[in-house]
């Protein structure tokens, strides 16, 4: 699967566990490790990555860190296949709310970038 940038995240539930799988199987890792260390059962695993289900943040979260991959990138993966989850598949709601969300955050992003610049001698 091609790599993809954080600018481009939109995976509706399918997508999403075949990219955890493609991660599981690069990896050499067995489905009952993963699951182990996601506290989930194997068979529930089986459905995140056959695009059943999908995991909970937690979940998410335990999975990356078995990986050594960034958590903030599985965060981003999951939080896309749930809005698009959410907007039923239809890929231009959840594109409109996308951008309402950026533009609902933006102030909050403005003020973080502003108060990690450098301070001037």
């Amino acid at each position: 699967m091609a790599s993809r940038t954080r600018a481009n995240h939109a995976l509706p539930s399918s997508e999403f566990g075949g990219w955890l799988r493609a991660l599981r199987e690069n990896k050499g890792a067995i489905q009952r490790a993963v699951a182990t260390a996601a506290d989930m059962d194997s068979s529930h695993l089986g459905k995140v990555e056959r695009g059943e289900r999908l995991p909970t943040a937690e979940q998410a979260t335990a999975i990356a860190r078995f990986f050594g991959t960034d958590e903030v990138d599985m965060r981003i993966r999951l939080m896309a296949a749930k809005l698009l989850e959410q907007c039923d598949g239809d890929a231009a709601l959840a594109h409109a709310t996308a951008g309402f969300v950026q533009e609902a955050a933006a102030p909050y992003l403005v003020s973080n970038l502003v108060n990690k610049r450098p301070k001037k001698k």
